[in-house]
């Protein structure tokens, strides 16, 4: 597991690059249109190269079992995020027309996006390869039975979207484990430009956290209360009783590592747009992404202190 003085320099430089980001927003450098063409690039080709360079890092002897755990902690991490989300909308006394929105907030988290630089960050680049195959494991589901939970919660009805399943690290997980399975050794040349191109997944994906934030209008978007408590509960609270729970029953510290800290990212900035799509209010989701990505800056090393502290 990472300690506290890596996990807060990982952070602050995460932070910084998100505020250059932010800076290129509102000097005009990073709009809405620059944003929707770096959005592809990322998740079409830096993240899934990012992905399928991580192999690399694996030891074969031990992949294997890596490769199962982490498809079962996948399942398992999608599960607890929607029986968190359903837990909240019963506690707070999500309006009705509302619940919808909020369970698709609580389990369509940024583990793409975000997940994986921070994973990085922490752990090194195996945590790629385990986050992968957590996305493919949560998409799996999200995009089957999710999907419907999520929108007759809210009274529309939703159905299987298998289009928006095939995502571009999705495959890329698939590929890399198929690479792994099959024991072939990329030439170095292609191994070494798979890495060069990846390590540019990080440095971009936060300048565009960045931009996010700076295209928001805050004074409108901070008065959701319920957001706050479902933010601190998602990201910081739940996360540290699932490893408190789980440390001494997980072998392998990495995997867990990882899953605690994915379990603990924020609301992705794709779910605005999928909940427009079957319906639902998008306005709150936006909202949601904004404030939970804030605050993440600080929950996630507060996080790994309590679990530091502890370890």
């Amino acid at each position: 597991m990472a300690d506290l003085g890596t996990a807060i320099s990982a952070m602050v430089v995460l932070l910084v690059t998100a505020s250059v980001g932010f800076l290129a927003a509102k000097l005009g450098w990073l709009d809405d249109h620059v944003f929707s063409k770096l959005s592809k690039i990322l998740l079409n080709i830096t993240l899934p190269c990012m992905i399928v360079a991580s192999v690399a890092e694996l030891d074969q002897a031990s992949g294997q079992s890596l490769i199962a755990s982490s498809f079962l902690y996948g399942f398992a991490l999608y599960f607890g995020l929607l029986v968190l989300s359903l837990a909240c909308n019963v506690v707070l006394r999500v309006p009705k027309n509302e619940r919808g929105e909020y369970v698709f907030m609580g389990t369509l988290t940024n583990l793409a996006f975000i997940g994986i630089p921070v994973g990085t960050a922490l752990f090194g680049p195996q945590a790629a390869f385990i986050a992968a195959i957590f996305i493919l494991a949560t998409n799996l589901v999200l995009y089957s039975l999710g999907v419907v939970i999520c929108t007759r919660l809210s009274g529309v009805e939703g159905k299987l979207d298998l289009h928006a399943m095939l995502s571009g690290p999705l495959v890329a997980a698939v590929i890399a484990v198929l690479i792994f399975v099959a024991g072939i050794q990329l030439p170095r040349p292609i191994a070494d430009s798979l890495v060069f191109i990846g390590d540019v997944t990080a440095p971009l994906a936060m300048m565009m956290v960045g931009q996010i934030i700076a295209k928001s209008d805050l004074s409108a978007v901070l008065g959701e209360w319920r957001i706050y408590v479902v933010t601190l509960l998602r990201q910081l609270v739940v996360p540290f009783a699932i490893w408190l729970l789980l440390r001494g029953m997980v072998p392998d510290p990495l995997i867990l590592g990882v899953f605690v800290v994915m379990f603990a990212m924020p609301v992705g900035t794709i779910v605005p747009m999928i909940a427009a799509n079957y319906g639902l209010d998008d306005k709150l989701p936006a909202k949601g992404t904004v404030i939970s990505t804030i605050l993440s800056f600080a929950t996630i090393p507060a996080l790994v202190a309590l679990m530091s502290s502890i370890a």
